[in-house]
């Protein structure tokens, strides 16, 4: 009973590690940004990262505003 408990496990383990890839996307598939959205988003990021710095946040608190600031439309 314990090897059939043993390789009954190994194989849900197996199984679930290679179906669980399969999901995952490729980088190919991730999402392509234009260079004008690019530029835009450089743009974006320099503007909050000077906000951020005009109201002398620490580090944390200032990555964190500088994530929402550019997350906002």
């Amino acid at each position: 009973m314990s090897r059939f408990v043993t390789a009954l496990s190994t194989a849900v383990i197996a199984t679930a590690l290679v179906g669980g890839a399969a999901f995952v996307p490729t980088p190919a598939e991730a999402a392509k940004m234009s260079a004008a959205e690019k530029a835009a988003l450089k743009e974006k990021t320099a503007d909050c990262n000077k906000q951020a710095k005009e109201q002398k946040l620490g580090f944390l608190k200032r990555h964190k505003f500088v994530k929402e600031c550019v997350a906002k439309p």
